[in-house]
């Protein structure tokens, strides 16, 4: 069993980091978390360096690179830009992956350059109002096909990420087996956002500003059948992979913001007097980083193994769903823990940390933890428990 992270691994991580680093003040994504702005600079800084186009095969202009390559990235993106992050997680997952393994070739040629530059997105618009977790239960948008072919959506969508800013969004629709909950009869569109009857509206946000959260509404969209993505009625079986990456992403978002939250108690902790002293010099102190940082191994241990079996084309479900609920909840953990640390200058914005407390709330995304538990348990032959 190899635990080594390999030579162009390293040298992928240096670079997204030298890119964010090197071009971007520590106060930038601060600035744009608070003012709600998209990450336009650094996102097109990622995409002029290769860095957006990890998931997309070499012969569409990618890196033909691996789950595991773009989490180490995320990653470290993740610690450097905070929530802020996301738009790089949502690009390279919902975007990238999905257009190049879904796409035809009209609408890869349409769309993958712009998300592979940073300069355009696209937003994943599955969650109903009434939904949730409960995904098919809910289902309530439908789309139709006219007899000329193209499809007419009607319905509404709930926290779809950057939909403001998106050039598209991929709705997620059932198109048959109206009257039941099954997986068959659901079917994903990339309709515009500029179509005529789509309406989307922003959603006032505590934390995740930067990349935000949206109410889509459609009224008699139509959509023509060439913008269908993957296979008609069998949407939800190609959506799963995608899935599984967006849990693997979230648990890697809450490492690299847990992680940073470690880093800057630690610096702290090496730097701050307290009795003529370093209060890392405390065994208090020095206890509650040891702990921090075992259990930031674990979970990184944790989430490495759920992106390799991914990439590696293995059954990662409760690999990669166990990996989100553990890294959300220690990341919880462990930015309680650093505040403790900082003590009152952990609420001065000095300092990063009440950012990472924000940012780091991921217990309920992108499903449930309570979910994740169900998930988990019915994959060790309990009983379905709803």
């Amino acid at each position: 069993m190899d635990f080594d992270i390999s030579d162009e691994q390293q040298a992928m991580v240096a670079g997204v980091r030298d890119v964010l680093r090197g071009r971007f003040s520590p106060s930038h994504f601060r600035e744009l978390e608070d003012n709600s702005e998209w990450p336009w600079e650094a996102m097109q800084a990622l995409g002029d360096h290769g860095y957006l186009s990890i998931l997309a095969p070499e012969e569409l202009g990618g890196a033909g690179g691996s789950s595991l390559d773009a989490m180490l990235c995320l990653e470290e993106a993740a610690r450097v830009m905070g929530g802020p992050a996301m738009a790089y997680f949502t690009t390279m997952c919902f975007g990238v992956r999905t257009l190049a393994e879904l796409g035809t070739p009209l609408q890869q040629e349409r769309i993958l350059p712009g998300l592979m530059a940073g300069t355009s997105f696209v937003g994943l618009s599955l969650t109903e109002p009434d939904g949730g977790t409960d995904v098919l239960g809910a289902m309530r948008t439908r789309a139709k096909q006219d007899a000329d072919g193209s499809w007419v959506i009607n319905g509404a969508k709930i926290f779809t990420t950057g939909a403001h800013i998106a050039d598209y969004v991929i709705a997620v629709v059932r198109t048959d087996n109206f009257e039941k909950r099954g997986s068959y009869g659901v079917t994903m569109f990339l309709v515009p956002t500029d179509a005529p009857g789509l309406t989307i509206t922003q959603i006032p946000l505590f934390a995740q500003r930067t990349t935000g959260a949206n109410n889509v509404v459609f009224d008699d969209v139509r959509v023509p059948e060439e913008m269908v993505l993957g296979e008609v009625h069998k949407g939800l079986y190609s959506l799963f992979n995608v899935l599984n990456d967006e849990r693997i992403g979230a648990a890697t978002m809450a490492l690299g913001i847990a992680q940073a939250a470690f880093d800057e108690a630690l610096e702290y902790a090496k730097t701050r007097t307290a009795f003529n002293r370093p209060i890392g010099q405390f065994q208090a102190v020095q206890h509650k980083l040891a702990e921090i940082w075992v259990r930031l191994q674990a979970v990184r241990q944790t989430v490495y193994r759920a992106a390799w079996l991914q990439s590696e084309g293995k059954p990662a479900e409760m690999e990669s769903s166990g990996a989100k609920l553990l890294a959300s909840e220690t990341c919880i953990w462990v930015v309680n823990e650093c505040m403790d640390i900082l003590g009152g200058y952990s609420h001065t914005l000095e300092f990063n940390m009440s950012y990472y407390l924000r940012d780091g709330r991921y217990t309920f995304a992108p499903v449930t933890n309570n979910a994740v538990k169900n998930l988990i348990g019915e994959r060790l032959g309990l009983p379905k428990s709803y």
